[in-house]
């Protein structure tokens, strides 16, 4: 099916599942596309109704214009806009990996949006007032410093132009497992990084999750620290086993926590 965002944008969703069945909706990261929840779609669409969106810009959504069309702000509204077209009467529980989960964070901490969410699982993406706030705290001192050294591939994205010329040897150095990204999905996404990180992070602001959050942290994820995962006070942190791409090598892990989630109220 087809959802219209509001600012004119088609994204492309995959529904399966009853439709009567407790709906999961499911957000990609970067450079993915909604073909990543496939192992978790096989897990969960006996008994539920699983969403999955290619965020704008990714697999056959359509892109924005311009920069500005890949706001967070923006990113958060389209998946309120899935939510809405898929389950008008009640809320969604929320699954994110990645900048899925950075996006998943900023719709579950704005009032305006997280009434249409029950419930949130996030995978290796913090929000990024979070990290702002992290960042700006004197304890912690070495973690940053290492998370830093994680995170160098963020600063490369902000250069103009060089990423896009080398961005293949970049994704073979992140390891990423089975088949190589779409090449669209790799280059459109860089204007998330370019457009959000130092906005948001630079500039924090207070931002409780307003519903249940439950964050699963791979011990062996090479690009989030563990102690990233940990700057929500608000949030139940999971140490879970696995890399950072949780989605591809564990999905029935993923599964067994959205489940427990959803049986707990």
């Amino acid at each position: 099916m087809r959802v219209t965002t509001a600012d004119g944008l088609s994204l492309v969703v995959s529904v399966e599942g009853p439709a009567e069945a407790p709906v999961v909706l499911c957000a990609h990261g970067y450079p993915d596309n909604r073909t990543l929840w496939t192992g978790l779609t096989e897990s969960l669409r006996e008994d539920h109704r699983v969403v999955s969106l290619d965020l704008r810009g990714a697999g056959d959504s359509e892109a924005p214009p311009g920069r500005r069309g890949y706001r967070i702000e923006l990113l958060a509204a389209d998946l309120v806009a899935v939510a809405d077209a898929v389950s008008p009467d009640r809320p969604v529980h929320l699954v994110a990996h990645d900048w899925g989960s950075i996006i998943g964070w900023h719709a579950v901490t704005d009032p305006a949006l997280a009434h249409r969410f029950s419930g949130f699982t996030s995978i290796s993406g913090p929000c990024l007032d979070h990290i702002g706030k992290w960042v700006r705290s004197p304890r912690d001192l070495f973690a940053k410093l290492r998370q830093g050294l994680r995170s160098w591939y963020v600063g490369f994205y902000h250069l103009p132009w060089l990423p896009e010329s080398k961005i293949d040897g970049v994704w073979m150095a992140k390891t990423r497992p089975g088949p190589p990204p779409v090449d669209r999905d790799v280059r459109n996404g860089l204007w998330i990084y370019r457009v959000n990180v130092l906005r948001r992070t630079m500039f924090p602001r207070h931002r409780p999750a307003l519903v249940r959050t439950r964050v699963l942290a791979p011990r062996s994820d090479a690009l989030i620290g563990l102690p990233m995962l940990h700057t929500s006070p608000d949030a139940r942190v999971e140490m879970v086993s696995g890399g950072h791409w949780l989605p591809l090598e564990n999905p029935e892990l993923i599964a067994h926590h959205v489940r427990d989630q959803l049986s707990t109220g």
